[in-house]
């Protein structure tokens, strides 16, 4: 995922996986990882880069 490594250590310090975001606005993101709003909304894109490059991967499959 496209994060600097502290968001990616503070989302593996909270159990915060790729599919449990899924479906999580970046408010919901940002409050309970008591973040920025801008910060979720950067790690919500960034989940949503990650999700769109899995499913390019698997219609190439």
């Amino acid at each position: 995922m496209d994060i600097a490594e502290g968001l990616k250590q503070l989302l593996i310090d909270a159990d915060v996986t790729i599919d449990s975001i899924i479906g999580l606005g970046y408010r919901e993101l940002s409050e309970m990882l008591n973040i920025d709003l801008y910060v979720g909304e950067l790690i919500i894109e960034a989940v949503q880069k990650v999700i769109q490059e899995r499913n390019l991967s698997q219609d190439i499959s």
